[in-house]
């Protein structure tokens, strides 16, 4: 199978707080990967396919590291054989530059992590 994602995914296990009304009502999650494209939102709450976001991406103090807006491109809450995982797909959809830095300096972070072990 082809991989259709342009920027390359790095596993991780970050918080991350939701809102799907505008900023009104925030909620926890944690992103199993990311990319400076998008995240997978680990969930077991459903979700519209389309519903577009705000995320504030937090290090383990609870200090925001990255805000922005996405979209839910994909959703998955029932587990099959082949696939276990449960929630989300989103594609950032507008992130300050800044923002995009600061997640290419995770990555880097991620890779020499997972070049190591």
């Amino acid at each position: 199978m082809r991989e259709r994602r342009k920027d390359t995914r790095f596993k991780c296990y970050l918080p991350c707080f939701i809102s799907f009304d505008y900023g009104k009502n925030y909620k926890g999650y944690y992103i199993l990967d990311i990319s400076k494209g998008g995240m997978f939102v680990t969930s077991e709450d459903s979700c519209e396919i389309g519903n577009e976001i705000l995320f504030e991406i937090q290090n383990k103090d609870g200090s925001p590291i990255v805000q922005g807006e996405g979209i839910i491109i994909w959703a998955h809450f029932i587990e099959t054989v082949d696939d276990k995982r449960r929630g989300f797909g989103v594609f950032f959809k507008n992130i300050s530059e800044e923002d995009l830095y600061i997640l290419e300096q995770i990555q880097l972070i991620l890779e020499e992590s997972f070049d190591t072990n």
